[in-house]
């Protein structure tokens, strides 16, 4: 995989404030934080309100994710390759099931994720959104 195909988009419907779970992921990753930005050795990410949010779109349709409340855009460290982009983006996104919050990811190795990076009913009782298989 080419080294600028490394970045990822992760959109989530956590129902906690942005600056909550800025401080939350920081802590995860054990990471500074500065504004909008945590950064480790293994990357940074950018966690962001979603100026797409829309309450009823993000229940809807297949694309119903891209309207989630937040967008964390997420930046591997490049020097460290693919394995470390998909083990980044991979811890982000169990921390976010593990608390409960809708999170699906879109990037180039979304098949390399857990559950393809999409959610899956199996796993989690948010019957409100719409989910993958």
């Amino acid at each position: 995989m080419e080294e600028d195909k490394l970045g990822c988009s992760l959109y989530t419907d956590a129902t906690v404030e942005l600056e909550e779970l800025i401080a939350n992921l920081a802590s995860l990753l054990n990471a500074s934080v500065k504004g909008l930005y945590v950064e480790n050795a293994e990357g940074y990410i950018c966690v962001d309100k979603n100026d797409e949010f829309d309450e009823q779109m993000r229940r809807d349709g297949e694309d119903g994710f891209l309207y989630y409340r937040y967008l964390i855009e997420v930046e591997p460290n490049k020097e460290l390759g693919e394995e470390n982009a998909v083990a980044f983006v991979s811890k982000i996104l169990r921390y976010l099931w593990s608390e409960d919050y809708p999170a699906t990811a879109a990037c180039a190795y979304e098949d390399a994720l857990p559950n393809k990076g999409k959610l899956i009913p199996e796993n989690h009782s948010w019957n409100e959104y719409y989910i993958w298989k």
